[in-house]
């Protein structure tokens, strides 16, 4: 009867955990000019903090650069809405730096080769993609 039940228990979570169709999302990013510091990409599945405020993501993280390229995999993310920003993060501050105006002093990239204008930073709903359930690749060019 225990074993029943545990095997009951652990298929459940198994059907729960394949039905939230959760997938491997993997970002290529170009356009780097040299490997100096690192690249950083963050997740956001909403407008609040895009794209800069690291807090509000759903995933935050950084990788090296080799060869004016990076590459992240994020493992186990649920089909839904997103949009991704990019930075190149060459003085190695953990920041995405800009001039006193608030124009960018480092590369960036975001989905959908979203820029920021007169208007300031680049807004969610344009940079905005659709994740599946099967995952995803994507490619970013930073500028």
């Amino acid at each position: 009867m225990k074993t029943i039940i545990i095997s009951s228990l652990f298929l459940s979570l198994f059907a729960t955990s394949v039905s939230l169709g959760q997938g491997t999302l993997t970002v290529n990013v170009s356009g780097i000019k040299n490997s100096n510091g690192k690249c950083k990409l963050s997740l956001f599945n909403s407008a609040d903090g895009f794209p800069n405020d690291y807090n509000k993501t759903v995933k935050w993280i950084e990788n090296p650069i080799v060869g004016g390229t990076c590459r992240f995999v994020l493992e186990n993310i649920p089909a839904g809405t997103y949009a991704i920003a990019v930075f190149h993060d060459e003085n190695g501050n953990h920041k995405f730096d800009t001039n006193f105006m608030g124009i960018p002093k480092e590369a960036y990239g975001i989905t959908n080769d979203v820029r920021g204008g007169v208007g300031g930073s680049p807004k969610f709903d344009p940079a905005k993609i659709t994740i599946p359930k099967t995952g995803a690749t994507l490619a970013i060019v930073v500028k």
